[in-house]
């Protein structure tokens, strides 16, 4: 049975920032004991996570689920832009630490990054963020390649997130779904200015030598035919963390099963 599932959108200032999130839950928050953040990929905003936030509210009663928009993508709108993935963990890390001090939540949070999220939710537990959990989808600790596209002109950003999803949703989904979600690239977009730092920040980045120093859970979901994130290289998460690690491998998966296969990345979280 589909559960009715409540979301609030929130503006939250945290410094010289805004914080604009989604919160989706089902039941009674008053009850929650875990809180689910999720963190959305590069040139998109958080609108590209909305299958799955849906998707956890229903699977897990009473407890919230966080949809975060970036500094400058979405509607967390600034004259401040970030350019390094350092500095999009520390966005997190105070995100996560004013909801605490708020006590909107509590101690056991899991974090969920996908793709360039990834990058920055994995960059926020190994510069000391303290969660319980981290969910890492259709990501790797090295995005250093993502430089053969900062040659892209800043105008041209848009351009090039709306091939890459209509290329990405012309695949594995059914013409309905495949026009759907073609439709909603536009709302999916970052500004084209926040997207060329996006650029740059992965061009920027590569964690392969701290990967051991990650040792907290860690949940590994990704796909076998993911063009943009390849199984082997998705895989080095998993398989360089010190601590404890599962993979799950999505057969015929893409860089978008986020949004292709929302429920079945929820029902492995």
């Amino acid at each position: 049975m589909t559960v009715q599932v409540t979301k609030e959108v929130v503006h939250l200032g945290i410094g010289n920032y805004p914080a604009d999130y989604k919160l989706n839950y089902t039941g009674d928050l008053a009850l929650a004991t875990t809180a689910y953040i999720i963190v959305h990929g590069a040139m998109g905003n958080s609108e590209t996570t909305n299958g799955l936030a849906q998707q956890l509210a229903q699977n897990y009663e009473n407890q919230p689920v966080f949809q975060l928009d970036l500094v400058n993508h979405g509607t967390s709108s600034s004259e401040i832009y970030e350019s390094d993935i350092d500095s999009y963990a520390g966005y997190v890390t105070e995100f996560v630490t004013t909801l605490r001090d708020q006590r909107v939540i509590g101690d056991d949070v899991v974090l969920i990054g996908h793709s360039m999220g990834g990058s920055v939710v994995s960059t926020a537990v190994l510069n000391g963020l303290n969660v319980s959990r981290l969910v890492l989808v259709s990501t790797r600790p090295d995005f250093t390649d993502f430089g053969a596209f900062l040659g892209t002109p800043v105008e041209q950003v848009p351009v090039l997130f709306e091939q890459l999803m209509t290329a990405e949703f012309s695949t594995g989904l059914t013409e309905e779904q495949s026009q759907y979600f073609i439709s909603q690239i536009p709302a999916m977009s970052v500004q084209p200015l926040a997207g060329k730092y996006d650029i740059f920040a992965l061009s920027n980045f590569n964690i392969r030598d701290k990967l051991h120093q990650i040792n907290v859970p860690l949940t590994l979901i990704t796909g076998d035919s993911d063009t943009t994130v390849p199984l082997e290289s998705a895989l080095e998460y998993s398989r360089g963390v010190s601590g404890f690690a599962e993979e799950f491998i999505i057969e015929g998966g893409t860089h978008t099963a986020v949004i292709k296969n929302s429920e079945l990345v929820a029902s492995y979280i």
